[in-house]
């Protein structure tokens, strides 16, 4: 086989035929179809695992002791402020954190002009 150059080569190459598919693959819908639903069967089946793990289990009600109003009321009122509590403490937490950041880049900051200095002086630069 000669070797092609310049726009030879160029011609040669785009002359060459690309099949991206078969011509008989057109009209395979019932593949398609087949996929798309055993697709949209799989998507339903995560959304409701998916659901039954989001949302907490309720305990089902028990018939003639079910809890009164007010002591339910007092309940989702604990847990709210036990939330937010929680909350207060992970910002409190943060702030710490970020003063021990700015802490210890200023250290880093002091360390490194300092070794600047002695790599001056160990080099008799001025």
């Amino acid at each position: 086989m000669a070797k092609l150059r310049g726009r030879d080569a160029t011609r040669q190459l785009t002359r060459i035929g690309l099949v991206l598919s078969h011509q008989h693959a057109r009209g395979d819908w019932v593949g398609r179809g087949a996929m798309a639903l055993a697709g949209l069967l799989v998507g339903a089946a995560a959304a409701s695992q998916y659901r039954e793990v989001a949302l907490p289990a309720m305990p089902p009600p028990r018939s003639g002791t079910a809890q009164p109003r007010p002591q339910l009321q007092l309940q989702l009122q604990q847990r709210l402020e036990q939330g937010l509590l929680n909350l207060r403490v992970s910002e409190a937490r943060g702030a710490e954190l970020e003063h021990q950041i700015a802490t210890l880049i200023q250290q880093l900051r002091e360390c490194q002009e300092e070794l600047g200095f002695f790599r001056k002086a160990r080099d008799g630069k001025p």
